[in-house]
């Protein structure tokens, strides 16, 4: 490698790290496709050495220095994604965890993950080692929040739309911001919230949505009845080895909910619909506009709408993903949020996830896992592999849309 490649250099680090996760991930699944709905989820692996070669063989080539711009690149994206090993084997080559790769240092980006273990490799951090928005690594630690409201005027518009919701008195124990889209600028979204790694509810965003009449009950079924849906008792359940199976809006709405509503005892987990393709299908994609913000700071290279639809006790198990934001169009739903270096895969349903149970009862678990209410109307925006499930209360609609930016 010549002098003049520097940035191809760059492109292959970066290349072999993005290989890395990826086929860790693929192994998480694999491994999830190959045991029973009942076996409880794993997190990404931290330990695979066997992967770590091609990316020790770049590091021996050419003369680059371990405080190179290239190889800081590659140690800020081994610690954005929690590859233990690979920032291991980094830091064995001298690359320094406090110099700059953009706006942040690896120290504040494993302060913003919350992750330990990186941090403890890399050391002390130096007290007055701030980023590019003056943050301090210990002020992202303390992750201190701003709670601005505690509800959505949108929610009281639409109070039912003939889907059978349930009312919720009780406070959750949530710290997650809520703040209206009038007072959040690009700027501070991207400080407080994107790279802060930071969940957020955005209120007042959807008051010009026509979407929520378009999914009314009534008006739903008239309009896509014969439109065909994925339905199963977890997204993707096809990915993970599970059964998963189409029926028709109306046959879900008008026979499955309807049944279930009259059951007092089901053995499995709820089946809902989580579909990909309905959404662009019935073109209700023209029916509500995103805040421009989310696209500004995230640069996705793709987005998927997701379409959402369950009876009351259905929900995602635990898991994570790229950056995405879920709007409650009906109904309740609350979510189990962990921090992206505590973020873990399962199969389970979330009543059935010890980890889930236990931050019921166990005060050490009420500190990993936050517990939040989501109303209608409301927007919740999640940083990119932030750990998360959910349980709906009463039937619940939602849409939700990921923003892919590359390996996360």
């Amino acid at each position: 490698i010549c002098h003049n490649s520097k940035k191809n250099y760059e492109k292959l680090l970066i290349k072999s790290i993005e290989e890395q996760y990826r086929a860790f991930s693929n192994i998480v699944k694999d491994r999830l496709a190959r045991i029973s709905y009942k076996v409880h989820g794993l997190r990404l692996a931290k330990s695979a050495p066997w992967s770590l070669e091609p990316l020790s063989s770049l590091l021996e080539l050419g003369d680059f220095s371990a405080g190179s711009e290239s190889t800081s690149q590659a140690l800020c994206l081994a610690t954005r994604l929690g590859l233990y090993d690979t920032v291991h084997l980094l830091l064995s080559k001298g690359v320094q965890p406090q110099k700059s790769c953009g706006n942040m240092t690896a120290f504040h980006i494993a302060a913003a993950a919350n992750d330990e273990d990186i941090l403890n490799l890399f050391g002390k951090f130096p007290p007055n080692l701030l980023d590019r928005y003056g943050r301090s690594v210990q002020s992202l630690l303390d992750r201190s929040i701003i709670n601005e409201s505690k509800s959505c005027p949108t929610a009281k518009n639409f109070p039912g739309g003939g889907w059978r919701i349930q009312e919720i008195d009780d406070e959750e124990r949530c710290s997650v911001a809520r703040i209206s889209l009038k007072n959040l600028t690009l700027e501070i979204f991207i400080r407080d919230y994107v790279t802060a790694r930071r969940p957020l509810f955005l209120l007042e965003a959807t008051d010009d949505w026509t979407i929520f009449d378009k999914t009314k009950r009534e008006t739903l079924v008239e309009n896509h009845g014969q439109s065909q849906v994925r339905v199963a008792p977890i997204p993707y359940a096809h990915v993970f080895g599970e059964t998963s199976s189409f029926c028709t809006v109306y046959e879900f709405v008008n026979h499955y909910l309807d049944h279930f509503e009259k059951e007092t005892k089901f053995q499995h987990a709820p089946l809902y619909i989580f579909d990909e393709n309905f959404i662009s299908e019935s073109r209700l994609n023209s029916t509500y506009t995103l805040p421009s913000l989310f696209f500004e700071a995230l640069q996705p290279n793709t987005i998927v709408e997701q379409f959402i639809l369950g009876p009351h006790g259905s929900g995602s198990p635990a898991h994570y993903h790229c950056a995405a934001i879920n709007t409650v169009l009906y109904g309740t739903k609350r979510w189990f949020l962990r921090q992206p270096a505590k973020a873990y895969y399962s199969k389970q349903h979330p009543l059935d996830d010890p980890i889930i149970k236990g931050a019921s009862s166990s005060s050490s678990m009420k500190d990993d896992i936050e517990v939040c209410l989501q109303r209608p109307g409301e927007i919740l925006f999640l940083p990119d592999r932030y750990g998360h499930a959910t349980l709906n209360t009463g039937e619940c609609l939602a849409i939700a849309v990921e923003f892919d930016s590359g390996a996360c």
